[in-house]
């Protein structure tokens, strides 16, 4: 089930992790990047990132930094 997200800058995001790692690892995508994390604080900085980066004309992240 969709959610629209009526005048939202809404954004698609893929986690990935490792199953039974710990700490937690894996991958945060938007699409265009990968950021890698290991650990709770990463993963949440990964989030941070894609939060605070700029949309392209696309709305696409237009971040290049990689965790």
């Amino acid at each position: 089930m969709e959610t629209a997200f009526v005048g939202v800058d809404a954004r698609k995001l893929t986690l990935e992790i490792v199953p039974g790692s710990d700490p937690i690892n894996g991958r945060l995508g938007d699409g265009r990047e990968s950021r890698t994390f290991s650990g709770w604080l990463e993963l949440a900085a990964a989030l941070q990132a894609v939060v605070d980066a700029e949309p392209d004309n696309d709305g696409n992240d237009t971040s290049s930094s990689t965790l």
